[in-house]
């Protein structure tokens, strides 16, 4: 089963969002976000995404590459790659709508995205990440 986590944006009378699906767990997504992304410039970014499987650095990016390239050659699995040096490893199901979520990816409140069907909410506010289980 995977890790699904939201990581969320506020903005007015409300939060942006994306849809984390894998290894969303604070050990992984959690340090990621923490470590990597820092700045609401490339938080927007991340989250205009709106759905992908996971973030990943360089490296890691090599080796799943090499494990799974039959993929990759299928076109089922990609990299997107940010400004600041991090992936998002995107497969072709990504993209699916969260039930509870508006246009763009909007929620009015924590409470609703902690009813969708994750694990974690992910928050950025006042230059730092909040955890919500």
């Amino acid at each position: 089963m995977s890790t699904r986590a939201i990581i969320a944006l506020p903005v007015e009378n409300g939060y942006i969002t994306a849809w984390n699906w894998n290894d969303g767990n604070p050990s992984n997504l959690g340090a990621e976000l923490r470590t990597h992304f820092t700045d609401t410039k490339v938080i927007n970014e991340l989250i205009s995404h709106h759905s992908f499987g996971s973030i990943a650095g360089p490296r890691f990016c090599k080796r799943f590459y090499q494990q799974f390239k039959e993929r990759f050659d299928n076109c089922q699995i990609k990299f997107i790659e940010l400004s600041n040096r991090r992936y998002l490893i995107s497969h072709v199901n990504d993209g699916r709508v969260i039930e509870g979520e508006g246009p763009n990816g909007f929620f009015a409140d924590i409470d609703t995205m902690l009813q969708c069907d994750l694990n974690y909410v992910y928050v950025f506010e006042n230059g730092k990440w909040k955890t919500y289980k």
